[in-house]
């Protein structure tokens, strides 16, 4: 003989179907059973901050975005600037080493896009950087 019960699992409510296989014919009980006692109802957990809040939350203040130009050296991966090979007033080449970047505990050459003078270096060493960041500026 089956019983049918009902069981809240996370606030969801399901229905099974219950046999005592040892005992077919009435769960090895020969009194009446009770009626079923009403469950207490189950607190759901809080649901998590929203993904939307999360993204609003002020994080770590953030630099001003600089718009790069054609003669702007900009960062190609996320990660550090460890150091600048040059200084502003200095004369580069194109294809020359200006800075290395670190990513994922790898350092990376960053050159000179294009022939002239570093007018500014626009990131502090040390400094983490995004993908596309000015790093230096050539004039």
């Amino acid at each position: 003989m089956a019983r049918n019960l009902k069981i809240v699992i996370d606030g969801r409510s399901y229905t099974v179907s219950v046999e005592d296989l040892d005992h077919p014919d009435g769960f090895g009980v020969s009194a009446p059973v009770a009626a079923p006692v009403a469950a207490a109802p189950v607190a759901a957990a809080a649901p998590a901050a929203a993904p939307a809040a999360a993204a609003s939350a002020p994080k770590a203040e953030k630099k001003a975005a600089v718009a790069a130009g054609a003669n702007d050296v900009v960062a190609p991966m996320t990660g550090v600037l460890l150091e600048y090979v040059v200084a502003e007033g200095d004369s580069v080449t194109e294809g020359q080493q200006v800075a290395t970047l670190e990513a994922m505990k790898m350092k990376t050459a960053i050159t000179a896009v294009a022939s002239g003078k570093v007018t500014k270096l626009h990131v502090t060493p040390g400094s983490p950087v995004d993908v596309g960041e000015v790093l230096l500026s050539i004039g």
